[in-house]
């Protein structure tokens, strides 16, 4: 019967103790008292006072005691009824024949004092392995009020009292489902606690959506690890630790030495303290075979073996290790994240979208510098090279401050681009520019090379189409105090580009930090420098290559777009990332070759004062 019951429920995983610390406090808000009466629920006295908020006229609880009482066969029909209006669900025979012989305290019907029924809780008791333990967990099958009746805090106060006997019979955790769709349930649950754990595709096949969604509950990772410890003095634990050696506890984030909890106060400074040892060591004896020099010098320096109990819990387990009890067995666990100030930026696959929030519940709660877990739900296409994503869990914070390279940057993560991943590369880039250099940076982004080599002593005109990024330049240039330094610009690269030599600037080092198309914007050099007086500029132009010879496709890319040959010996390539599976992000460094920069009437121009010049000698010797 059991089975049959619960193939109609669904499921989220509460934490009940962090449900009953978000429970409001109702003393604070104007409210009305309601005494409850929970028949036979021992963990409630009898006449135990709850408060309700004051209810509209749509909620007329305001003057009438509530009662709970347990479901059986006499009022079942009621419950029947009341289900009938408020579920999409037809629940089966099985169903109310359970929950009329249901264990006490965890199936009741709310009454008001005219004995009217207008709400109930159903929940089903199931015996599972958790830890290796055998243990019972609490279903929560229904929940439900009557329409007029809600905003009175009768949903709250009957899921309260199963909770509370729940932990009065210490049941390992409560767990149900909620429909995708219903938003009302699921923002209900949220504020008592409830975590995302995955998104269940299909769960009702009988409505619309067949969606549901699971929550995570902590109580799950509770453990007690019942090891072995050596009473040792204070001052000979150095010795006897050097001694155990190979023999400690030694598991991640645990001490091997603690505080001896027979000691009056244990956390303070004492004249014991307790050695623990791996789980293979139940006994001095069980040392014997292992080591007997050691098992003598311990029975030489009468020191006790004692049982120690540690207390595990959630907090205590890493990442991977939550997640390898959450997601399906075999599934891969994202084991990497990229972090921008306070966001963590996840790429899942898409086996692991079902199981997204509670992936994203999971990294927030281990990571104490996160506040944000977003995932990118697409590819990057858009000019900005801005890509959609969704928040996880935490706030929904895009506002970030980052340090790099000696600098402060703030940025609004959804609408500008920033990769944490390339601040080696920045970094390289901005060790080879030196403090005389002058920088035309033609994509600058938020400025992640234009204020650092700017704080070193360059000047750089700064440029990038986007917006937003040109607004947090200006606020990122002010904030590191390089205003007399970057000149800032709105505009496409190639205006950019012919606006610096239209008005004669001079500088000696190129930036294009826009893989998907820099390459692109090189046609915007030729022909172009007939005017310029001493070495032709130095270019840095970062690009993709799915090619098996990278340097090779690169390098005859940028010719054919600028219209002429670059000398191998005299170009650079270097491998910034891989990007995927056969990409990778290049960056080609060369010095403009004349035979691009300048036009074909400056080229015979100067053939003509080279030839010239000649003459002049040969005339001279």
């Amino acid at each position: 019967m059991a089975g049959k019951v619960i193939k109609r429920v669904h499921c989220h995983l509460l934490n009940m103790p962090k449900l009953y610390n978000l429970v409001p406090n109702l003393e604070k808000n104007r409210m009305k008292s309601v005494r409850l009466s929970t028949k036979g629920n021992d963990n409630l006295n009898d006449t135990k006072t709850h408060t309700t908020s004051r209810r509209s006229k749509l909620h007329p609880l305001a003057s009438e005691d509530v009662t709970f009482l347990p479901i059986d066969d006499s009022n079942v029909q009621e419950l029947y009824k009341m289900n009938e209006e408020l579920f999409p669900i037809k629940y089966n025979t099985a169903f109310y024949e359970y929950v009329a012989d249901a264990p006490e305290g965890y199936c009741k019907l709310a009454y008001t004092a005219n004995g009217d029924a207008i709400g109930a809780i159903c929940c089903e008791l199931e015996d599972v392995k958790i830890l290796e333990k055998r243990r019972l967990r609490l279903c929560i099958l229904t929940l439900g009020v009557l329409q007029e009746y809600r905003r009175s805090k009768l949903g709250t106060l009957l899921l309260e009292s199963v909770i509370s006997q729940a932990r009065k019979d210490q049941l390992a955790y409560v767990y149900l489902h909620v429909q995708s769709c219903n938003t009302t349930a699921l923002h209900f649950y949220f504020a008592r606690g409830f975590k995302f754990v995955k998104f269940m595709h299909n769960y009702y096949p009988e409505i619309h959506p067949p969606h549901c969604f699971p929550l995570l509950d902590k109580n799950l990772f509770k453990k007690t690890l019942k090891v072995i410890g050596v009473r040792v003095e204070a001052k000979k634990i150095g010795c006897v630790v050097k001694k155990l050696h190979g023999h400690l506890l030694n598991l991640p984030r645990l001490r091997n030495v603690v505080p001896d909890p027979t000691n009056p106060d244990p956390y303070k400074n004492s004249s014991s303290k307790l050695i623990l040892l791996n789980a293979k060591v139940t006994d001095i004896e069980t040392l014997w075979p292992l080591n007997k020099d050691l098992v003598g010098f311990l029975k030489q320096e009468s020191l006790s073996f004692v049982n120690h109990a540690i207390e595990l819990d959630y907090s205590y387990y890493a990442v991977d290790q939550v997640l390898s009890e959450l997601l399906p067995k075999g599934m891969d666990i994202p084991s990497s994240f990229e972090t921008v100030g306070h966001i963590a930026h996840l790429n899942l696959r898409d086996n692991q979208l079902p199981y997204k929030n509670v992936i994203g519940q999971v990294i927030l709660d281990k990571n104490a510098q996160i506040r944000t877990v977003v995932n990118k739900t697409d590819n990057i296409e858009t000019k900005f090279r801005t890509f959609p994503m969704e928040v996880l869990a935490g706030d929904n914070d895009m506002e970030v401050e980052v340090r790099e390279s000696k600098a402060v940057f703030k940025f609004n993560y959804a609408q500008v681009y920033w990769n944490s991943r390339l601040q080696q590369e920045h970094l390289r880039i901005i060790r080879r520019i030196k403090p005389t250099d002058v920088v035309c940076d033609m994509m600058c982004g938020i400025g992640p090379f234009a204020v650092p080599v700017a704080i070193n002593g360059s000047k750089v005109y700064a440029n990038d189409l986007n917006p937003r990024s040109y607004h947090y330049l200006k606020e990122n240039i002010a904030l590191n105090k390089v205003e007399n330094l970057v000149t800032p610009y709105n505009l496409d690269g190639r205006e950019f580009l012919a606006k610096l030599l239209n008005e004669k600037k001079q500088f000696t080092q190129v930036l294009m930090n826009l893989p998907a198309i820099a390459l692109e914007f090189l046609d915007a050099f030729p022909g172009q420098f007939d005017y310029w007086e001493g070495e032709l500029p130095y270019i840095y132009c970062y690009c993709f290559s799915n090619a098996d010879d990278v340097q090779k496709d690169v390098k005859e890319r940028a010719e054919k777009i600028m219209g002429g040959k670059l000398d191998l010996e005299r170009t650079t390539f270097h491998l910034v990332r891989d990007v995927a599976p056969k990409k990778v992000m290049v960056c080609i460094s060369f010095q403009l070759p004349e035979a691009i920069a300048f036009s074909s009437e400056r080229q015979a121009s100067k053939q003509d004062d080279s030839k010239r010049r000649k003459i002049e000698a040969g005339a001279t010797a």
